[in-house]
């Protein structure tokens, strides 16, 4: 009887745990639903690998974030490049792809609307199970973007994986700096993508 109880003790912790992970200002596709993103639908045929995170300042001059998740990148609609030396919109996008055997390839694509100098923060990939703590990968990034406002770097070409079927991809403290010395914030969040 206490083992019981003490099972549906875990069980009941795992499940909390398991559903906090998403912020409250996601969108996500899921199941045979389509998402709207601006005037663009985005059906479940287009779901990617990884996590977006756009911010966009408002009338007021303030960044405003919209993450998306399992999103086609191409699919997000961007404003247009205007140069002016004010950055009005950035876009930051981690993901995990090219998974044969038990490697996989962690990279990010990013973009803005003013030349961009540098993007900083860190990045993982890590096991879905609560019980794991050990990452696949984690590690600081530090890209010179020398002047691009699009631009797609790789962050580790072999993340090993072992027999893993899907895997928790990540991020944190990402600072764009543009050439402009302006600065983006991206909140932290994070990923499961599966193989």
């Amino acid at each position: 009887m206490k083992f019981r109880k003490i099972l549906i003790s875990m069980l009941s912790v795992a499940s909390i745990l398991s559903g906090s992970f998403a912020p409250a200002t996601s969108v996500m596709a899921a199941g045979n639903q389509s998402v709207e993103i601006g005037d663009v639908e985005v059906t479940k045929e287009q779901l990617e690998d990884g996590v977006t995170i756009v911010l966009a300042k408002n009338e007021e001059g303030i960044f405003e974030q919209t993450v998306y998740y399992d999103i086609d990148v191409s699919s997000i609609p961007q404003p247009t490049a205007t140069a002016d030396g004010e950055l009005e919109w950035a876009e930051f996008h981690l993901g995990f792809n090219h998974w044969n055997d038990d490697t996989g390839r962690l990279y990010f694509t990013i973009s803005a609307d003013e030349p961009m100098s540098k993007v900083t923060g860190n990045a993982y990939v890590k096991s879905t199970s609560i019980f794991s703590s050990k990452p696949f990968y984690s590690d600081t990034l530090k890209k010179k973007l020398y002047g691009s406002m699009n631009t797609s770097r790789t962050l580790k070409e072999n993340v090993d994986t072992g027999d893993e079927k899907k895997v928790r991809i990540g991020f944190s403290s990402v600072v764009l700096l543009t050439t402009a010395n302006q600065k983006g914030y991206f909140s932290d969040t994070s990923q499961v993508v599966k193989r």
